[in-house]
């Protein structure tokens, strides 16, 4: 009895771990130069970025308008993901990009998300982000429009929007 319970939950941690194709949370990924993690496989899902300080998450950071994809196919079995997160610092010195288009599929900005992108003017985040945190616009300099949806619950400790400059600017908050 006691062997056959060690089996089952064996079994199912195996199952949590990885999907069909040996895919496993934490793995990452390229699609046309955008690394993407890993983060659910029941529902696939992935964050755009590596996570963690520094790690940029494009092999040539982008310029000019850049819409983040809602779902993208790769990773081992080339199964398709939706994209639920921004990781930390996933744009990071990305100064050539002017604005940004977050779809309803992103719940959430990580830390340093767009840090130090200095020509971003503007963002649109879409009507499933739940929360932005430390420091996700800092250093943004040119950033005069962003358009914040009710679905915010959640801005911890981000500078960006307390400065009482950025304040008399176009910022949408519909919180």
């Amino acid at each position: 009895m006691k062997k056959n319970f060690m089996v089952a939950v064996l079994a199912t941690a195996m199952f949590a771990t990885f999907n069909a194709n040996g895919q496993s949370v934490g793995d990452t990924f390229e699609v046309d130069g955008v690394t993407y993690k890993v983060t659910s496989l029941s529902p696939n899902e992935v964050q755009l970025g590596k996570g963690g300080l520094l790690n940029v998450a494009f092999a040539t950071n982008p310029t000019g308008s850049y819409t983040i994809l809602s779902s993208v196919t790769g990773g081992t079995g080339d199964l398709t993901y939706s994209v639920t997160s921004i990781g930390e610092w996933a744009f990071y010195d990305c100064s050539g990009l002017t604005s940004v288009t977050i779809p309803n599929s992103v719940t959430s900005i990580g830390r340093g998300a767009f840090y130090d992108c200095i020509g971003l003017t503007s963002i649109t985040i879409g009507n499933s982000v739940t929360s932005i945190v430390d420091a996700a616009f800092m250093r943004c300099s040119g950033l005069t429009s962003v358009t914040i949806p009710n679905s915010v619950t959640s801005i911890y400790n981000v500078p960006r929007f307390s400065d009482s400059e950025l304040r008399q600017k176009s910022f949408n908050f519909a919180i």
